[in-house]
């Protein structure tokens, strides 16, 4: 009788059980044992499958030497086998699909991370529907670090009616919103021209003894911080609504609350 060998085409392999003689291994064994095997390349064929949905190649040589035990599998004879012998071959094939488990999950771990990458551009016209000429621009992803942060502070303004385009952001897996920061040079303009005022004859003949109060702590020299002026505004960008690579938003004001959003 010719030696029938597990095959790697389950219907085949499905067609290999023979009559069992009195000094060969029980039938149960050989039916669990080509259960096991079918197990085997079910999660063999997963893992090749999943293997191709990732740019990463880290894994290459490590499923290819994992895969070159399978054949060695198909090689025996389990009608040649006691059941001691079959036990022992059913543990391998099993320790091989542990690892082949371990593997599917850091394949997993791996596209995701893969897909949490890819960023989609979302092309972005701005249109000024305030009355405040702005003179200064950062567009950048919340919460990024400084060199992450696109500015446009040499803007020579970007006045009522006028729209800016050209404005690029990226979306990611995880939608994570962006920021508009504007900037307002003419508030602090104004603020200074206000605290100027005129120095009267009694200022002056005060100002050689005001002179020698010069000499103050840093701490004494602070500026205080209610005199400080916000010219910065920032608002956030909600990218979950953007759906298309082209996207014309429009800065307003509320009149009530003096606050800027956009929408």
């Amino acid at each position: 009788m010719k030696n029938r060998r597990m095959n790697i085409a389950l219907c085949v392999m499905a067609l290999c059980m023979l009559f069992l003689t009195a000094c060969g291994p029980s039938e149960d064994k050989i039916i669990q044992a080509q259960s096991t095997y079918r197990n085997l390349i079910n999660t063999h064929n997963a893992v090749v499958a999943a293997h191709a949905e990732i740019k990463d190649n880290s894994l290459d040589e490590e499923l290819t030497a994992l895969a070159a035990s399978i054949p060695e599998i198909e090689s025996y004879n389990l009608y040649e086998m006691t059941d001691a012998q079959i036990d022992s071959l059913i543990g391998t094939m099993n320790t091989i699909m542990d690892s082949y488990a371990g593997y599917l999950k850091t394949i997993g771990d791996i596209k995701s991370a893969e897909e949490a990458a890819v960023l989609i551009p979302v092309h972005i016209t701005l249109k000024n529907e305030t009355d405040t000429t702005f003179t200064g621009l950062a567009l950048y992803e919340k919460n990024a670090s400084d060199e992450n942060v696109t500015s446009l502070e040499s803007l020579s303004g970007f006045a009522p009616d006028q729209e800016m385009i050209g404005l690029t952001i990226y979306k990611n897996s995880s939608n994570t919103p962006w920021i508009v920061s504007l900037t307002d040079k003419n508030i602090e303009a104004s603020a200074s021209d206000d605290s100027t005022e005129d120095v009267s004859e009694e200022d002056a003949s005060n100002e050689s003894a005001s002179d020698e109060d010069q000499d103050t702590s840093e701490e004494d020299k602070e500026k205080d911080p209610s005199d400080d002026t916000d010219d910065i505004f920032k608002i956030e960008l909600d990218v979950t609504k953007y759906n298309s690579d082209q996207v014309i938003l429009y800065l307003k004001k509320d009149e009530e609350t003096g606050k800027f959003y956009i929408e």
